[in-house]
């Protein structure tokens, strides 16, 4: 897997990026009909729960078009290095960000919340590149290699890697000294997360986030960056949610939501709801 990664990587900086995104979408239809259907059969079952008036057909060729735009976001994820604050505007557009740079020059923590949408790695890149002091918190891998390979690649962007095991002390650090602080809020990894209905299912939803901003009083601003039909990633800033309100987290899994239902083919939620 290693050697893999390194070849991948090696042809991330020698082919043309068209080149480079027409051979990853066949890549991803190869492992669409082949070595990754279990991966396939569970994203289908989740985009009914979203869609359940579409036909098999359409469902199908949504699971197609978000195969294809995965694999282009793991190619993307290795050209971070090449992102740099003069070439920035050329791969993202913003919208909503004069209101975040606005929270952080008060001093204000911020907390940005994600989720498996779209290309939230460039959206912290955009962050970073743009001025903010930020910090993510990533899952770690088992391997120590991969765990070096993702941080390098990151930190090329200017952002500071924080792993799981660290959070909690790390997180109240940040936001105390008014800097910025990003993560994902959609899938609960430390089994720590609170029963909300998502798409009409009960499941876990990571809380930690609005419980960090409600205590410290930071601002908690949901975020995405999503491929729109012009071939450009746009981030969108929603407005600071209400943490105070008891039902915050409700009011987060609208939003995602809203987002899922706009941008289906970029949902990656390879395993079931």
């Amino acid at each position: 897997m290693r050697f893999f990664y390194l070849i991948i990587t090696g042809l991330s900086h020698v082919l043309p990026i068209p080149v480079a995104r027409f051979v990853t979408r066949r890549i991803a239809d190869f492992c669409y009909y082949t070595v990754y259907r279990k991966g396939r059969d569970a994203w289908i079952s989740n985009i009914k729960l979203v869609f359940p008036e579409k036909g098999e057909r359409e469902i199908k060729k949504l699971a197609r078009e978000g195969f294809r735009n995965f694999a282009e976001f793991i190619y993307e994820f290795l050209l971070l290095p090449k992102i740099n604050k003069r070439n920035l505007h050329k791969f993202m557009t913003p919208h909503g960000f004069e209101k975040v740079k606005k929270f952080m020059e008060e001093g204000k923590g911020v907390i940005i919340q994600t989720m498996h949408l779209g290309n939230w790695e460039w959206g912290a890149a955009f962050l970073s590149l743009s001025g903010c002091r930020l910090t993510v918190i990533a899952l770690p891998y088992r391997s120590p290699w991969f765990v070096e390979y993702y941080r390098k690649r990151r930190e090329t962007a200017g952002m500071r890697v924080v792993f799981l095991r660290e959070a909690a002390r790390e997180s109240i650090r940040v936001l105390r000294k008014g800097e910025m602080l990003a993560l994902l809020g959609d899938r609960d990894f430390t089994g720590t997360g609170k029963e909300a209905e998502f798409f009409g299912k009960k499941v876990k939803i990571p809380a930690g986030g609005i419980e960090l901003a409600r205590k410290l009083g930071s601002v908690l601003v949901p975020a995405f960056n999503v491929k729109e039909r012009d071939g450009r990633y746009h981030v969108y800033f929603e407005p600071p949610l209400d943490v105070s309100r008891p039902d915050a987290l409700e009011e987060w899994v609208r939003i995602m939501e809203r987002y899922v239902r706009k941008y289906p083919a970029q949902w990656y939620l390879f395993e079931p709801l």
